[in-house]
Order: C-alpha cells, then structure tokens, then sequence
C-alpha cells in the first residue's frame, strides 16, 4: 500500500511507464566541452547552502534531500539552511522521512514555498518554525484528504485494515496541522475534506506562513 498525499490536478511523467528512468528531478548541470568546464549547479547551490525540491515526493527525492541536508550539517552546524519549494506532494511516508530529517539536523533550516505547495508539501512547510515559513508572492498551497496509490484488493479483513491505516493517517496529518497553523482540529477536518486551495496571502492568514517575500534580502540573516 503506498499513501499518496498529491495535488489530484499534477500528473507525474513517470507514472505511465514505471521503467522509465527520467524524473522531474533536477540533475547536475553537465560542463560544454565547447565552452569550458564550469561550476556544478548542484555545487554551487550546496555552496550557498541551498536545497531545493522541485518535483513531487518520493523515495528518490527523499534521498536526495536527506543526503544534502546532512551534508551541510557536517559542513557548517550553525549556518542557516534555506529549502526552496515547488511541489506537488506524493508519498506521504518519504515526505515524513524529509520532515524528520529537517527537524533533526542542527542547522536552522528555513522553507520558501514557490508555486505550488500542495498536499505532502504542506506538511514539510510544518518542519520548520513557523517564522522560517515564507512563501513568493504567487505562491499556491493545497491541502486535502490523503489517498491510496493503485489497486487495493484482498480479503475483506485486509481491506478494513487499510481503510483503518488511511483514516489514522489523516488523522495525524489534521492534527499536525491543527498544532502548526493554530487553527482549531475541526475546520482543518472541514477544509481538507475537499481540495482546499490557498493563495500566499491567504495561507498567511490560515498560519502556514509567517510572510510573504519579494526579494532575496528579505531573507538576508
């Protein structure tokens, strides 16, 4: 059974074709021979103490996060660390794999929503104190019930175990955010019952975010 807490709307290229190895992912930039070796993408945003999750959550994803977040702890266990985020959620249990790692390092670890913000996504924004909660100005967010990826079959037994896990996890996932928004557990029940979409402002009010940014030296130390 694999929990998926995804915007419904975005469908992810490799979905349709599981032996197909191309991601959303970022990857490394590749030197033009023609024009030189120059720095690695990956490098420099590493440098800069920069993370950024741009593709929905799964195991590779996860992985990729986690290795960079503890990496940048070895390098510097004082210096902030910045995630920029455009997501569309996924697995929910690679996403509480990222939100663990991001409460564990020692380094202050802020989020910058960019985009989209939906489903998982949301709940790693919650990693974070919520004055490290920033969103970009068109910044969208998305909260809603979570789902089972696939076909679920088996004995009526097996079913009702499956349904009881989903119900626990939404759950979980309601009284997160009930605790991290400040908003009370019955309208975060109300308002995931369906897709319920935000503007960055409005997420502001709701307690996702501390502030909208505009500008980079906005989030100068």
């Amino acid at each position: 059974m694999d929990k998926q807490w995804i915007a419904p709307s975005r469908v992810r290229a490799d979905e349709d074709d599981e032996d197909d190895d191309e991601s959303d992912e970022p990857r490394p930039a590749k030197a033009d021979p023609k024009a030189g070796a120059r720095p690695d993408l990956f490098e420099r945003l590493l440098k800069s103490r920069t993370v950024v999750i741009s593709s929905g959550v799964d195991d590779k994803t996860a992985s990729r996060v986690i290795h960079e977040l503890l990496a940048l702890e070895a390098d510097d266990a004082e210096k902030p660390i910045t995630i920029f985020m455009n997501t569309p959620g996924g697995s929910i249990t690679s996403g509480f794999a990222i939100y663990d790692m991001i409460r564990f390092v020692r380094p202050r670890v802020r989020i910058v929503c960019a985009g989209l913000t939906a489903s998982m996504g949301t709940i790693l924004l919650l990693a974070v104190d919520k004055a490290d909660r920033l969103a970009l100005p068109n910044a969208e967010f998305l909260i809603h019930q979570p789902l089972i990826a696939g076909n679920v079959y088996g004995p009526t037994s097996d079913l009702e175990i499956t349904a009881n896990e989903i119900l626990k996890t939404r759950a979980k996932l309601n009284r997160l955010l009930s605790e991290q928004t400040g908003q009370a557990l019955e309208r975060i029940e109300r308002d995931s019952q369906r897709d319920y979409w935000m503007t960055a402002q409005e997420a502001q009010s709701y307690g996702l975010i501390a502030k909208v940014v505009t500008q980079r030296a906005e989030l100068d130390d």
